[in-house]
Protein backbone atom coordinates (compact mmCIF):
# COMPACT_ATOMS: atom_id res chain seq x y z
CA UNK A 1 0.00 0.00 0.00
CA UNK A 2 2.61 1.97 0.66
CA UNK A 3 4.74 1.65 -2.48
CA UNK A 4 1.20 2.63 -4.04
CA UNK A 5 0.79 5.83 -2.50
CA UNK A 6 4.62 6.57 -3.21
CA UNK A 7 3.90 5.91 -6.87
CA UNK A 8 1.13 8.24 -7.01
CA UNK A 9 2.70 10.99 -5.11
CA UNK A 10 5.77 10.67 -7.82
CA UNK A 11 3.57 10.77 -10.64
CA UNK A 12 1.73 14.06 -9.08
CA UNK A 13 5.04 15.88 -8.57
CA UNK A 14 6.11 14.76 -12.19
CA UNK A 15 2.83 16.28 -13.46
CA UNK A 16 4.08 19.77 -11.65
CA UNK A 17 7.19 19.99 -13.12
CA UNK A 18 6.39 19.38 -16.55
CA UNK A 19 2.97 22.17 -16.43
CA UNK A 20 5.85 24.80 -14.87
CA UNK A 21 8.36 24.35 -17.29
CA UNK A 22 5.55 24.67 -19.80
CA UNK A 23 4.35 27.22 -18.55
CA UNK A 24 7.71 29.06 -18.38
CA UNK A 25 8.18 28.45 -21.89
CA UNK A 26 4.76 29.25 -23.27
CA UNK A 27 5.50 32.55 -21.23
CA UNK A 28 8.56 33.15 -23.07
CA UNK A 29 6.81 32.91 -26.66
CA UNK A 30 4.27 34.69 -25.37
CA UNK A 31 6.64 37.82 -24.61
CA UNK A 32 8.30 37.79 -28.13
CA UNK A 33 4.84 37.67 -29.75
CA UNK A 34 4.32 36.33 -33.69
CA UNK A 35 6.88 38.29 -36.02
CA UNK A 36 4.49 39.50 -39.84
CA UNK A 37 5.75 36.98 -42.18
CA UNK A 38 3.71 38.73 -45.46
CA UNK A 39 1.88 41.42 -46.89
CA UNK A 40 -0.32 41.50 -49.72
CA UNK A 41 -1.90 45.35 -51.42
CA UNK A 42 -5.31 45.15 -52.89
CA UNK A 43 -2.90 46.88 -55.84
CA UNK A 44 -0.13 46.42 -57.11
CA UNK A 45 0.50 48.84 -59.69
CA UNK A 46 -1.83 51.83 -60.67
CA UNK A 47 -2.09 54.49 -63.18
CA UNK A 48 -3.60 58.27 -61.85
CA UNK A 49 -4.31 60.59 -64.40
CA UNK A 50 -4.63 64.51 -63.91
CA UNK A 51 -7.52 66.75 -64.55
CA UNK A 52 -7.99 70.61 -64.49
CA UNK A 53 -10.44 69.93 -61.93
CA UNK A 54 -8.16 68.58 -60.04
CA UNK A 55 -5.50 65.70 -58.52
CA UNK A 56 -6.40 62.21 -58.71
CA UNK A 57 -6.04 59.85 -55.88
CA UNK A 58 -6.57 56.04 -55.39
CA UNK A 59 -6.82 54.09 -51.95
CA UNK A 60 -4.17 51.21 -50.96
CA UNK A 61 -4.86 48.44 -48.33
CA UNK A 62 -2.53 46.63 -46.38
CA UNK A 63 -3.40 42.49 -45.42
CA UNK A 64 -0.88 41.54 -43.24
CA UNK A 65 -0.17 38.01 -42.47
CA UNK A 66 -0.79 35.91 -40.08
CA UNK A 67 -3.84 36.68 -38.65
CA UNK A 68 -2.08 36.29 -35.03
CA UNK A 69 0.73 38.68 -35.53
CA UNK A 70 1.54 40.33 -32.80
CA UNK A 71 1.98 43.88 -34.59
CA UNK A 72 -0.08 44.36 -37.48
CA UNK A 73 0.42 47.98 -38.74
CA UNK A 74 2.36 49.04 -41.06
CA UNK A 75 3.75 52.23 -42.66
CA UNK A 76 3.64 54.22 -46.26
CA UNK A 77 6.30 55.96 -47.92
CA UNK A 78 6.89 57.08 -51.71
CA UNK A 79 9.52 56.72 -53.59
CA UNK A 80 9.02 60.20 -55.23
CA UNK A 81 6.89 62.73 -53.79
CA UNK A 82 6.74 65.03 -56.79
CA UNK A 83 4.98 61.97 -58.48
CA UNK A 84 2.60 60.92 -55.82
CA UNK A 85 2.28 61.25 -52.35
CA UNK A 86 0.36 58.62 -49.90
CA UNK A 87 -1.25 59.25 -46.53
CA UNK A 88 -0.63 57.27 -43.22
CA UNK A 89 -3.34 55.24 -44.19
CA UNK A 90 -2.57 54.75 -47.38
CA UNK A 91 -4.46 57.14 -49.55
CA UNK A 92 -2.28 57.57 -52.90
CA UNK A 93 -2.26 61.41 -54.01
CA UNK A 94 -0.98 61.96 -57.77
CA UNK A 95 0.93 65.59 -58.11
CA UNK A 96 3.02 65.26 -61.21
CA UNK A 97 4.14 63.24 -64.74
CA UNK A 98 5.73 60.00 -64.03
CA UNK A 99 6.23 57.03 -62.12
CA UNK A 100 7.20 56.21 -58.84
CA UNK A 101 6.76 53.16 -55.73
CA UNK A 102 4.53 53.18 -53.16
CA UNK A 103 5.80 50.64 -49.80
CA UNK A 104 3.97 49.23 -47.22
CA UNK A 105 6.44 48.10 -44.43
CA UNK A 106 5.69 46.24 -41.36
CA UNK A 107 6.20 47.94 -38.00
CA UNK A 108 7.30 44.89 -36.05
CA UNK A 109 10.50 45.26 -36.87
CA UNK A 110 10.54 42.20 -39.13
CA UNK A 111 11.03 44.55 -42.20
CA UNK A 112 8.61 42.93 -44.22
CA UNK A 113 7.28 45.19 -47.22
CA UNK A 114 4.99 45.51 -50.15
CA UNK A 115 5.06 47.74 -53.07
CA UNK A 116 2.47 49.35 -55.51
CA UNK A 117 3.95 50.83 -59.05
CA UNK A 118 2.41 54.08 -59.65
CA UNK A 119 2.34 55.95 -62.82
CA UNK A 120 0.99 59.33 -63.18
CA UNK A 121 -0.15 61.36 -66.39
CA UNK A 122 -1.82 64.03 -66.71
CA UNK A 123 -5.01 63.56 -68.67
CA UNK A 124 -6.52 67.65 -68.63
CA UNK A 125 -4.38 70.46 -68.80
CA UNK A 126 -4.33 74.16 -68.50
CA UNK A 127 -2.46 76.08 -71.19
CA UNK A 128 -2.76 79.59 -73.15
CA UNK A 129 -5.75 80.21 -71.18
CA UNK A 130 -7.98 77.23 -72.99
CA UNK A 131 -8.55 73.68 -71.41
CA UNK A 132 -7.19 70.51 -73.40
CA UNK A 133 -8.39 67.16 -73.43
CA UNK A 134 -5.67 64.60 -74.01
CA UNK A 135 -5.42 61.35 -75.85
CA UNK A 136 -2.34 59.37 -75.08
CA UNK A 137 -3.01 56.35 -77.55
CA UNK A 138 -2.30 58.83 -80.27
CA UNK A 139 -1.04 61.83 -78.87
CA UNK A 140 -3.92 64.13 -79.74
CA UNK A 141 -5.61 67.00 -77.94
CA UNK A 142 -8.97 68.30 -78.25
CA UNK A 143 -9.64 71.79 -76.79
CA UNK A 144 -12.73 71.72 -74.14
CA UNK A 145 -13.01 75.16 -72.75
CA UNK A 146 -11.33 78.41 -71.59
CA UNK A 147 -9.94 79.45 -68.84
CA UNK A 148 -12.18 82.60 -68.83
CA UNK A 149 -15.99 82.73 -70.23
CA UNK A 150 -15.30 86.29 -70.20
CA UNK A 151 -12.40 85.97 -73.16
CA UNK A 152 -12.81 88.15 -76.15
CA UNK A 153 -10.24 86.20 -78.36
CA UNK A 154 -9.16 82.86 -78.82
CA UNK A 155 -6.28 81.59 -80.29
CA UNK A 156 -5.99 77.91 -80.51
CA UNK A 157 -2.16 76.28 -80.85
CA UNK A 158 -1.06 73.81 -83.23
CA UNK A 159 -0.03 71.64 -80.77
CA UNK A 160 0.51 71.09 -76.77
CA UNK A 161 3.19 70.17 -74.57
CA UNK A 162 2.36 67.58 -71.55
CA UNK A 163 4.05 64.68 -70.08
CA UNK A 164 7.08 64.92 -72.03
CA UNK A 165 5.62 65.39 -74.82
CA UNK A 166 3.67 66.93 -77.65
CA UNK A 167 0.17 66.58 -78.97
CA UNK A 168 -1.89 67.50 -81.61
CA UNK A 169 -4.48 70.19 -81.35
CA UNK A 170 -6.86 68.22 -83.67
CA UNK A 171 -10.48 68.74 -82.41
CA UNK A 172 -13.15 71.59 -80.43
CA UNK A 173 -15.11 69.36 -77.94
CA UNK A 174 -18.61 69.77 -77.76
CA UNK A 175 -20.14 72.79 -75.98
CA UNK A 176 -16.05 73.92 -75.53
CA UNK A 177 -16.99 77.70 -75.67
CA UNK A 178 -20.87 77.48 -75.63
CA UNK A 179 -22.19 81.16 -74.75
CA UNK A 180 -19.29 82.70 -74.24
CA UNK A 181 -21.10 86.67 -74.84
CA UNK A 182 -18.21 88.57 -75.29
CA UNK A 183 -15.83 86.22 -77.58
CA UNK A 184 -15.71 88.18 -80.84
CA UNK A 185 -12.39 86.61 -83.29
CA UNK A 186 -11.03 82.82 -82.83
CA UNK A 187 -7.99 81.99 -84.78
CA UNK A 188 -7.26 78.13 -85.37
CA UNK A 189 -4.49 76.30 -85.32
CA UNK A 190 -3.82 74.27 -88.38
CA UNK A 191 -4.49 71.16 -87.17
CA UNK A 192 -7.85 71.41 -86.38
CA UNK A 193 -10.41 68.90 -88.18
CA UNK A 194 -13.73 68.48 -86.36
CA UNK A 195 -15.99 71.47 -84.45
CA UNK A 196 -17.95 69.82 -82.17
CA UNK A 197 -21.04 70.11 -81.51
CA UNK A 198 -22.28 73.41 -79.84
CA UNK A 199 -19.25 74.30 -79.99
CA UNK A 200 -19.35 78.15 -80.50
CA UNK A 201 -23.38 77.99 -79.48
CA UNK A 202 -24.65 81.45 -78.86
CA UNK A 203 -21.32 83.35 -79.08
CA UNK A 204 -23.33 86.06 -79.76
CA UNK A 205 -20.72 88.65 -80.30
CA UNK A 206 -18.15 86.31 -82.18
CA UNK A 207 -17.32 88.12 -85.82
CA UNK A 208 -14.67 86.00 -87.39
CA UNK A 209 -12.73 83.12 -87.68
CA UNK A 210 -9.11 82.81 -88.96
CA UNK A 211 -7.67 79.57 -89.75
CA UNK A 212 -6.25 77.20 -92.39
CA UNK A 213 -6.93 73.71 -90.86
CA UNK A 214 -7.79 71.00 -93.04
CA UNK A 215 -10.84 70.78 -91.21
CA UNK A 216 -13.18 67.23 -92.08
CA UNK A 217 -16.48 67.99 -89.98
CA UNK A 218 -18.32 70.97 -89.09
CA UNK A 219 -21.09 69.16 -86.18
CA UNK A 220 -25.46 69.21 -84.63
CA UNK A 221 -25.14 73.86 -83.66
CA UNK A 222 -21.55 74.45 -83.86
CA UNK A 223 -22.13 77.98 -84.81
CA UNK A 224 -25.90 78.44 -84.00
CA UNK A 225 -27.06 81.57 -83.21
CA UNK A 226 -23.77 82.98 -83.85
CA UNK A 227 -25.62 86.30 -84.89
CA UNK A 228 -22.81 88.55 -85.76
CA UNK A 229 -20.37 86.11 -87.51
CA UNK A 230 -19.70 87.32 -90.82
CA UNK A 231 -17.72 85.47 -92.90
CA UNK A 232 -15.98 81.61 -92.40
CA UNK A 233 -13.70 79.90 -94.49
CA UNK A 234 -14.10 76.29 -95.09
CA UNK A 235 -11.63 74.10 -96.37
CA UNK A 236 -11.93 71.68 -99.63
CA UNK A 237 -11.33 68.70 -97.09
CA UNK A 238 -14.26 69.48 -94.88
CA UNK A 239 -16.69 66.31 -95.83
CA UNK A 240 -19.67 67.10 -93.42
CA UNK A 241 -20.98 69.96 -91.99
CA UNK A 242 -24.82 69.46 -90.37
CA UNK A 243 -27.63 71.36 -91.44
CA UNK A 244 -28.50 73.19 -88.40
CA UNK A 245 -24.51 73.79 -87.95
CA UNK A 246 -25.07 77.65 -88.87
CA UNK A 247 -28.78 77.90 -87.40
CA UNK A 248 -29.41 81.80 -87.12
CA UNK A 249 -26.29 83.31 -88.69
CA UNK A 250 -28.04 85.28 -90.71
CA UNK A 251 -25.04 87.72 -91.88
CA UNK A 252 -23.14 84.71 -93.03
CA UNK A 253 -21.06 84.35 -96.03
CA UNK A 254 -18.97 81.36 -96.26
CA UNK A 255 -15.61 81.78 -98.12
CA UNK A 256 -14.39 78.76 -100.49
CA UNK A 257 -13.34 77.00 -103.40
CA UNK A 258 -16.52 76.52 -106.00
CA UNK A 259 -17.69 72.76 -106.67
CA UNK A 260 -16.31 71.31 -103.00
CA UNK A 261 -18.54 69.71 -100.15
CA UNK A 262 -18.69 73.32 -98.22
CA UNK A 263 -19.69 75.41 -101.35
CA UNK A 264 -22.74 72.88 -102.28
CA UNK A 265 -23.52 72.72 -98.87
CA UNK A 266 -23.65 76.89 -99.01
CA UNK A 267 -26.00 76.35 -101.65
CA UNK A 268 -28.19 73.84 -100.50
CA UNK A 269 -28.92 76.07 -97.12
CA UNK A 270 -28.83 79.04 -99.06
CA UNK A 271 -26.53 80.54 -97.02
CA UNK A 272 -24.26 83.50 -99.27
CA UNK A 273 -20.76 81.55 -101.02
CA UNK A 274 -17.99 83.16 -102.03
CA UNK A 275 -14.55 82.21 -103.44
CA UNK A 276 -11.55 84.45 -101.60
CA UNK A 277 -11.08 86.59 -105.02
CA UNK A 278 -14.71 87.41 -104.79
CA UNK A 279 -13.97 88.66 -100.94
CA UNK A 280 -11.33 90.23 -102.01
CA UNK A 281 -13.02 91.92 -104.68
CA UNK A 282 -16.01 92.98 -102.83
CA UNK A 283 -14.32 95.08 -99.58
CA UNK A 284 -11.94 96.67 -102.16
CA UNK A 285 -14.53 97.93 -104.18
CA UNK A 286 -16.61 99.36 -100.78
CA UNK A 287 -12.84 100.72 -99.79
CA UNK A 288 -12.89 102.59 -102.96
CA UNK A 289 -16.54 104.02 -102.34
CA UNK A 290 -18.23 102.00 -105.12
CA UNK A 291 -21.67 99.25 -104.05
CA UNK A 292 -21.97 97.90 -107.65
CA UNK A 293 -20.76 94.80 -105.76
CA UNK A 294 -22.91 95.42 -102.57
CA UNK A 295 -23.76 91.37 -102.09
CA UNK A 296 -22.21 90.90 -98.52
CA UNK A 297 -22.34 94.06 -96.68
CA UNK A 298 -23.20 92.80 -93.39
CA UNK A 299 -20.69 89.56 -94.09
CA UNK A 300 -17.89 91.79 -94.13
CA UNK A 301 -18.73 93.99 -91.24
CA UNK A 302 -16.35 91.78 -89.38
CA UNK A 303 -15.57 94.69 -86.73
CA UNK A 304 -19.14 95.66 -86.24
CA UNK A 305 -19.42 99.04 -86.99
CA UNK A 306 -22.09 99.25 -89.66
CA UNK A 307 -19.68 99.79 -92.26
CA UNK A 308 -16.76 97.89 -94.77
CA UNK A 309 -13.64 99.51 -93.81
CA UNK A 310 -9.71 99.41 -94.17
CA UNK A 311 -10.42 97.03 -90.71
CA UNK A 312 -12.48 95.03 -92.60
CA UNK A 313 -10.12 94.94 -95.64
CA UNK A 314 -7.22 93.94 -93.11
CA UNK A 315 -9.29 90.99 -91.86
CA UNK A 316 -9.58 90.06 -95.66
CA UNK A 317 -5.59 90.43 -95.91
CA UNK A 318 -4.82 88.08 -92.80
CA UNK A 319 -7.68 85.53 -93.72
CA UNK A 320 -5.60 84.95 -96.81
CA UNK A 321 -2.13 85.52 -95.32
CA UNK A 322 -4.11 82.35 -93.19
CA UNK A 323 -4.61 80.72 -95.94
CA UNK A 324 -1.28 80.17 -97.76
Amino acid sequence: MKKITGIIIWLLVGMLCTSAFAGTVSGKNSKKGVPVSSILLNKTQANLFITTDGKPKVQLEATVYPYNAEKRSVSWKSSNIKVATVSKNGLVTGKGYGTCVITATAKDGSRVKASCVVKVEYSEISAGGLKFKLNNRDNTAAVIGAASLSAEEITIPETVKANKRRYNVTSIASCAFQNMKKLSHVTLGKKIAVIGESAFESCTALRSMLQNSNITKIDDWAFADCKKLGVIYIPKTCAFISDCAFAGDSHLTIIGKENTYPAKYAHRNDIPFATLNTLWRTVVQYINGSDSLAVMTESLDTNGDGIISVIDYKYAQRLEESLK
